[in-house]
């Protein structure tokens, strides 16, 4: 595999539901990232431990099938990609580690039959939480059938997405605080420090329970948030960032 580290990862399965990779060849300059297009093999939890596979067992008949598809769109877009096979028992962790492992920057997939995109990026964040250290700044992208609806996920630790009220309270509490001792040497960060100290410690006191409910209660009554599995950064506007703006 010559892929070089930033490079994007595509998790492909149908030969017949292609079109994200259709976009990600559009939108992408193969001589600043690669592209790596990954199928998983499922395997039994028991196959996908210690024994090696066969080349049969891994590459079937029906991934070559798809890879053909797939090397033809790359050729009509004129783009080179890299082709790879993980087999794997839980297919968002095979494409959560080999994502590590290849120090991709991004992965893109297509949205499951079976599950919404919160579910999958949720699913995805589970497996990032057990890559182990250094776990990596990864990013997902999940294209929907069409190509105008997509869902952008930053994966792990991340800067979250405020919304224009939630500015403005910090700056009011910033502005109240200043003014009772701190003066210039207190910053917009040093009050969110206290916040999630004072929050944190609430959550393990005999406070937990009305914590969780408030929390509920904002989850349910606040504004929903397009990437809650990992918002985007933090922006002043409610309008989350475009990742058809982005230079793959």
């Amino acid at each position: 595999m010559n892929a070089r580290p930033g490079n994007v990862v595509v998790a492909v399965r149908n030969p017949n539901q292609l079109n994200h990779l259709k976009q990600v060849l559009d939108k992408t300059n193969t001589a600043k990232i690669d592209i790596v297009v990954l199928t998983i093999k499922k395997v039994s939890e028991a196959g996908s431990g210690e024994h090696d596979l066969n080349l049969d067992q891994v590459f079937t008949s029906d991934i070559a099938k798809l890879f053909s598809n797939v090397v033809s769109l790359a050729e009509k877009a004129g783009k080179h990609v890299e082709l790879m096979v993980v087999p794997g028992f839980d297919p968002h962790w095979a494409i959560m580690e080999t994502a590590q492992r290849l120090q991709s920057s991004l992965i893109v997939m297509g949205r499951s039959g079976k599950m919404t995109s919160d579910e999958q990026a949720k699913a995805f964040g589970n497996a990032w939480e057990r890559l182990p250290a250094p776990r990596p700044q990864v990013s997902l992208l999940i294209i929907n059938p069409d190509p105008s609806e997509k869902r952008y996920f930053n994966l792990g630790p991340h800067p979250p997405r405020l919304w224009p009220e939630d500015i403005d309270l910090l700056h009011r509490l910033w502005l109240e605080l200043s003014e009772t001792g701190p003066g210039h040497k207190l910053h917009h960060r040093d009050v969110v420090r206290v916040a999630l100290q004072r929050l944190d410690a609430q959550l393990h006191s005999s406070e937990a329970s009305a914590v969780k409910r408030d929390v509920v209660a904002e989850t349910t009554h606040g504004k929903p948030m397009d990437s809650e599995a990992g918002q985007p950064v933090i922006a002043s506007s409610s309008t989350p960032p475009d990742p058809a703006s982005r230079d793959y």
